[in-house]
């Protein structure tokens, strides 16, 4: 779309691209250019570690490309309709349609009328049997794409596992068969279904009784009975990720992420994600320590996450987090992790968390009694809980999350009220030590999953899961516990397409076309749509979800394979219905479960005995090599602390802010600016307390979509840093559209920006010359102006605080008062009358005039 319309929309950042770390290829220098979506909003997407991974894991390839692109918000879609114009990638604003391949990432069954969203917007014919040879081959990854059958018709092939190993596979058979003319698309998923871990839907026959139930699924033109997952071996062969884009909206998940293991072999039953990526992999602490370092000079976050399905479990967690602190808590970066198991949840760990800023502590007991706790192999002893919130809360901590389930199999009304009573426990413990504690408890619905040893279990209906959670809710209500409970129509339309097959796929596109979008969006989930949609596809949700499956059933999912036996998963739901537990079989025997390859993968680094000594033999880092675009940084140029005066000095910068760079709103703004100061190095001051953060003050905030030439902010550093040296580091380090114009520092005693403000010069296009001698003339006289504020309609003496510099042509040069109470904008419409449409116009700051200081005749 037309950068210059964005300021039109709801946050405009999330169609801009141009973030540092973007990688900018040209399309004719490249064999193929894959589109990577995430079919959310930008902020979503940009906060999962797997689209980062699979975007540097493309581009790494020189004959290679990846470009981004997410689902626009409705406000935008309704936009590219009315204007005709197509979804384009971030990078190069390719439209969709002209991609020689579109992958979407598959995390959340709720965002599939997404895909369909995307599709149609960017030219793309939703259903694979219409696209002609020059469309873009769709392909599809993640957790969802291992029961990718309701989405059967839509896509051309699905990748199985690690998407590192198999996607630039798979874009490299689709530029070569491009290169040779690429007249037939059935050429291509021939060759693509013979790739392991590549799933080729329209090569597989499935047949279905009367009932709906799958009878067979048969392969077809020499398609392989049973597609199985890649997976990457040795999880520190890849380049590291050191450089993710760096969003310019502020993420859900705003950190540098990085993954220090993957797959979990704690064997919860009903969690997917512990099946799909086994087997467990650990990265080397020496390959995490360089990640972090040269991932926080590369990007400027203020926060490290740990990340994996089960961090606590990492052998060499305890050293590296010691080792992470030492050398970048002096950073100001909080380290942060995800839900801990109770296990791994000990004193040293809180020590070494508590080192840097502290974030809350997430613990997920999932289920209220030791009974059902035995079902779904979570087993803990709850003293072990209470203890953990002990040392937490004397640690300084004053906010714990604890996550339930509802609906679980086997669950009975005491189990109910089992939660209930652990969660006053845990809050009476709590407050016993930390009198302002916060207990946060969320209530999720059991979703049985493909391919976990609940895939056969029923699951309950929205009525059902609403009277459990008004049972647990009701339970709590004297406590200080704040009690959150899951959408429940979410949960049964997720548990449909979970376990869904290709007959979904019409209820699917009629939802689509009655207007279903955003559905993973609470407010925008329309159940009605969902109901009538289903119903005329002959689906009944509750019948369909709260049906027990037998062992011999067809899934529709069979012919897919994470690499765990299924006579596997079916030995464990027994077990479960017996509250027999299952071990952790990378610290026991092995159970046979059918994914590892023993001479190929090793699920630890070290033994647990081991991992101290080697741990911390590991030997110093060498400094990151020079950028080859920016000056080198020294190891610890960062370090300050609450510096005497004479040993600072305030520095002003003065830039300007262009092109799409101008769409960003002003806190946007004013992250990026405190993210380029510590990607200098610069060994800037920061303030005192919990979250401390970089003393920096700001000029007046542009309204978004306008340019300027005269932005300023100042910043704090240590005396005796350069100021040329930090000149140099803001010119490489500025984002696209940001331009320095100045560096220099200021007067002790120098008032603030806003105060030394007199006056700003703007310059406004797209007048006539006629009506901008008529604005000139108004002026000279009397004008006032009613402007619309929150606290209510304001009066503006507009020939007070606003006069005309000059009309040239088509444009306008406008000088307004410093506290005038209105916007350039509002005293133009003020002055050529709400009958003129001022849409149109353009308006760029050209400069502002402060206060000279010390003031003329002080003496200073």
């Amino acid at each position: 779309m037309d950068p210059t319309r964005l300021h039109q929309v709801e946050k405009p950042s999330r169609y801009l691209g141009g973030e540092i770390n973007q990688v900018r290829k040209d399309r004719a220098s490249v064999r193929a250019v894959v589109g990577l979506c995430y079919p959310d909003v930008y902020e979503i997407g940009m906060s999962h570690l797997g689209l980062q991974i699979l975007y540097q894991s493309v581009n790494q390839h020189e004959d290679l490309a990846a470009e981004r692109v997410f689902c626009p918000w409705p406000d935008l879609e309704q936009t590219l309709r009315s204007r005709g114009e197509l979804l384009a990638t971030l990078e190069n604003n390719t439209p969709l349609s002209s991609l020689d391949v579109l992958g979407f990432t598959l995390q959340y069954e709720l965002s599939y009328t997404n895909i369909l969203t995307v599709l149609e917007l960017g030219g793309v014919p939703v259903l694979s049997s219409e696209r002609r040879p020059e469309h873009p081959i769709v392909i599809a990854g993640g957790p969802c794409a291992f029961n990718p059958e309701p989405l059967a018709a839509v896509l051309d092939a699905v990748c199985l596992g690690d998407g590192e190993e198999v996607l630039p596979e798979v874009v490299r058979i689709v530029g070569e068969w491009r290169a040779k003319g690429g007249r037939h698309r059935d050429e291509v998923l021939d060759q693509l279904m013979h790739v392991q871990g590549v799933y080729v839907p329209s090569r597989y026959r499935v047949q279905e009784g009367a009932d709906g139930r799958i009878e067979a699924v048969e392969p077809l033109r020499g398609a392989p009975a049973r597609v199985t997952k890649r997976v990457v071996a040795d999880l520190d062969s890849p380049q590291s990720l050191v450089r993710p884009v760096v969003p310019f909206c502020r993420a859900v998940h705003d950190r540098l992420a990085v993954e220090v293991q993957r797959g979990c072999a704690r064997g919860c039953r009903f969690c997917q994600a512990g099946i799909l990526y086994r087997p467990v992999r650990e990265r080397s602490p020496e390959v995490l320590r360089r990640a972090v370092r040269d991932g926080l000079l590369a990007t400027g976050v203020e926060e490290i996450g740990l990340l994996s399905l089960s961090t606590g479990d990492y052998t060499c967690l305890p050293d590296l987090m010691r080792t992470l602190v030492a050398e970048h808590s002096s950073d100001h970066v909080s380290l942060s992790m995800p839900s801990l198991r109770l296990e791994t949840l000990n004193g040293n760990l809180l020590d070494e968390v508590r080192g840097v800023r502290k974030t809350g502590i997430t613990i997920a007991p999932e289920a209220g009694t030791v009974r059902l706790r035995a079902v779904i192999n979570k087993v803990f002893d709850e003293e072990d809980l209470l203890g953990a919130i002990r040392s937490v809360m004397k640690r300084g901590w004053r906010q714990i999350k604890l996550y339930f389930m509802v609906g679980l199999p086997t669950e009975q009304e005491a189990d109910l009220d089992g939660i209930i009573d652990l969660t006053r426990r845990c809050s009476a413990e709590a407050r016993a030590h930390n009198r302002g504690a916060m207990l946060k408890v969320a209530l999720s619905n059991f979703v049985p999953k493909a391919h976990t040893p609940f895939q056969w279990a029923a699951q309950g209906t929205v009525q059902e899961f609403d009277l459990k959670q008004k049972h647990v809710i009701r339970g709590l209500r004297r406590t200080r516990a704040e009690v959150r409970g899951h959408n429940m129509v979410s949960s049964s339309l997720e548990g449909i397409f979970a376990r869904g097959g290709r007959r979904l796929g019409d209820g699917l596109l009629r939802a689509w076309q009655l207007g279903a979008r955003m559905d993973g969006w609470q407010d925008h989930l329309q159940p009605a749509i969902w109901d009538r949609a289903l119903a005329e596809a002959g689906i009944d949700k509750d019948g369909t979800n709260a049906r027990w499956r037998e062992r011999t059933e067809v899934l529709p999912w069979d012919h897919l394979s994470p690499g765990v036996h299924r006579d596997w998963l079916w030995s464990e739901y027994e077990a479960a219905l017996e509250c027999r537990p299952c071990h952790d079989c990378t610290t026991g025997a092995c159970y046979d479960c059918g994914v590892c390859d023993p001479p190929r993968i090793r699920n630890r680094l070290y033994d647990r005995d081991e991992a101290p000594r080697r741990a911390r033999a590991v030997v110093q880092l060498r400094p990151r090599e020079a950028d080859t675009q920016a000056p080198s940084i020294a190891p610890g140029e960062r370090l300050n602390t609450g510096l005497p005066p004479e040993r600072r000095q305030r520095i002003r910068i003065h830039y300007a802010r262009l092109g799409n760079a101008a769409l960003l709103s002003h806190l946007e703004t004013v992250q990026v600016l405190q993210r380029t100061i510590r990607r200098t190095g610069a060994p800037a001051i920061y303030t005192k307390g919990f979250n401390p953060h970089i003393k920096m003050n700001f000029s007046d905030p542009n309204p978004v979509g306008m340019e300027s030439d005269a932005e300023f902010f100042e910043v704090e550093i240590e005396s005796s840093y350069p100021i040329e040296r930090l000149a140099e580091q803001l010119t490489f380090q500025f984002p696209v559209g940001f331009q320095l114009h100045d560096v220099g520092r200021v007067v002790p005693g120098t008032p603030s920006l806003s105060a030394q403000l007199k006056a700003r010069t703007y310059r406004i296009s797209g007048l006539t010359e006629a009506l901008g001698r008529q604005v000139e003339r108004k002026l000279a006289g009397h004008v006032t102006a009613t402007v619309e504020r929150k606290k209510g309609p304001r009066q503006v003496e507009v020939d007070q605080v606003a006069s005309v510099v000059a009309v040239e042509g088509n444009s306008l040069t406008l000088s307004l008062a410093a506290g005038a109470g209105i916007r350039p904008a509002e005293v133009i419409q003020s002055l050529v009358g709400t009958e003129t449409d001022t849409t149109e116009l353009r308006y760029r700051k050209l400069a502002v005039e402060l206060a000279p200081w010390p003031p003329e005749g002080t003496g200073r």
